[in-house]
């Protein structure tokens, strides 16, 4: 039997193999493109990405040209500027991105997103970037600059700072000098120094330490250990640290005093056009000024104060005006003035810029009555921050103190005088309940709350609990004009 041959049987096996083959090929290159595609696209992102944070930090040398070291007023007219508005206001700024020898590799777009710009709120600006390789691939990266806010910490001194056993702080502390501290610190303390001649005991110590006694301390089943960190110290301390440049304080009571008057530089002891300014007449003490929840304020001319003390004695009662808070937030007082009251929806500072210059708290509350950012008080002295000895029309308030507010002395202290230190009998400081202080102190000279002591070991004076605690949103939005550092850093970073 002959057997059968079928012709073309190898050219249909061939087939399927080259068919089976040319499949695996074309995937192959497939896969090889796209991973080359991917590669590229990868490439390209990545360049973008790098360009939009180069962006980001050719804004901020451009705030520094415009803006560093400048006055409030000064960086209120650049962000007021119209011809040419500043980058990014109101609509994307699009600008080349070079190399070092001038050739065109990209493109960057810059945007602000702020609702409002002002120099005391922070600037977040989108920066959207991509390169001309790619044009299609962008990224986008958010950043926001902010001039460091004097406000940022709950208390900050250029001297020394002094707290006895009685006080409770929540919040970071600050010392270009050093800090004592025998009380409880719920945040980190800091020193700008590693040692330092502290005048009450007359001793040199380490920038931050406490007098309590291993054992001895307030804190009930505390596990107390050396070091006191674990004590005193609840958030830790840091010394020595870079020390805050307050000499670099933009402080500026006259522009205070500008935008308090503006547009009228002849306004005196009157609120025209939103803008409050009140001088104190010769021979007088100072002004009374209480805030009211009806957005106004009272404010009196004080006529005398009581011997060794910062009290009110008399008010010419004839002076009496009620006017509203402007809406810029400035309130200048040409001489001494003591503040109390109550905001409600409002933010207002009270600049006490001329003369002596002090500011005068504890002769009633002063409160918030929203602690969620929408109240604020800010509180500039020329010099000093006092408490007073009495509170009035308290009933049977009056041996507990509020006070909510951002205060600054920008000369001097912030505290508690003791007139009379050895003092114990009749017509001596009175024993209190509690002091609560709710914002930030920031003082150039020491910190020291004293009157808190033992008369004979029976009778007791002074504040026997005193708390202080930071109102976190002065960090993002600190009361109007007040002081920040003279530059904008970059104070968060997000890719988007």
């Amino acid at each position: 039997m002959r057997n059968k041959t079928y012709k073309g049987s190898v050219l249909v096996y061939a087939l399927g193999i080259v068919t089976f083959v040319s499949i695996l090929l074309v995937g192959l290159v497939q896969l090889i493109a796209s991973q080359a595609r991917s590669g590229y696209d990868a490439v390209a992102r990545e360049k973008a990405f790098q360009m939009a944070e180069a962006c980001s930090n050719e804004y901020r040398w451009y705030l520094a040209h415009n803006t560093d070291g400048h006055t409030i007023e000064e960086v209120a007219e650049f962000w007021s500027e119209t011809d040419p508005k500043p980058r990014g206001l109101d609509e994307p700024y699009t600008w080349d991105v070079k190399t070092s020898a001038g050739t065109t590799i990209g493109y960057c777009s810059a945007l602000i997103t702020n609702a409002t710009v002002s120099t005391n709120t922070p600037i977040v600006v989108e920066f959207e970037a991509s390169s001309l390789d790619n044009p299609n691939i962008k990224k986008k990266i958010k950043v926001r600059f902010r001039r460091t806010s004097w406000s940022d910490y709950v208390v900050l001194s250029n001297e020394y700072a002094n707290f006895d056993s009685n006080w409770d702080i929540k919040g970071r502390i600050m010392s270009n000098t050093g800090v004592r501290f025998d009380g409880i610190s719920h945040g980190r303390v800091y020193a700008g120094s590693s040692t330092y001649f502290d005048p009450i005991t007359g001793q040199d110590h380490v920038g931050v330490w406490s007098s309590q006694p291993l054992g001895v301390f307030p804190l009930p089943n505390c596990e107390y250990n050396a070091d006191k960190s674990s004590c005193v110290f609840l958030g830790g301390k840091k010394f020595p640290v870079p020390q805050k440049d307050f000499a670099g304080i933009a402080v500026d009571l006259n522009v205070m005093k500008k935008y308090a008057q503006a547009p009228n530089d002849t306004i005196v002891n009157n609120c025209l056009d939103d803008h409050c300014y009140f001088n104190v007449p010769a021979g007088k003490a100072g002004k009374h000024l209480t805030l009211r929840t009806d957005g106004q304020f009272d404010i009196v001319t004080v006529k005398d104060v009581k011997n060794n003390s910062n009290d009110i004695k008399n008010e010419d009662a004839a002076t009496k005006q009620t006017k509203t808070i402007p809406d810029d937030g400035i309130i200048f007082v040409g001489g001494n003035v003591w503040v109390d009251g109550t905001v409600d929806g409002d933010r207002v500072t009270i600049a006490a810029g001329e003369g002596v210059g002090d500011i005068y708290i504890g002769s009633g509350n002063l409160r918030y009555t929203n602690r969620d950012g929408t109240d604020a008080v800010g509180l500039i002295a020329k010099r000093n921050i006092l408490l007073t000895s009495e509170k009035k029309n308290c009933g049977a308030d009056c041996d507990d103190l509020e006070i909510d507010a951002a205060m600054v002395a920008k000369d001097g202290m912030i505290g508690k005088q003791d007139f009379n230190p050895h003092c114990c009998g009749g017509g001596c400081e009175v024993q209190k309940n509690r002091l609560d202080l709710y914002g930030s102190v920031v003082s150039n000279k020491f910190i020291e709350f004293t009157a808190s002591k033992d008369c004979n070991g029976t009778d007791k004076v002074g504040f026997q609990v005193k708390n202080i605690e930071y109102d976190n949103f002065l960090y993002m939005n600190p009361p109007p004009f007040f002081p920040s550092d003279v530059y904008y850093t970059i104070d968060l970073w997000n890719e988007l």
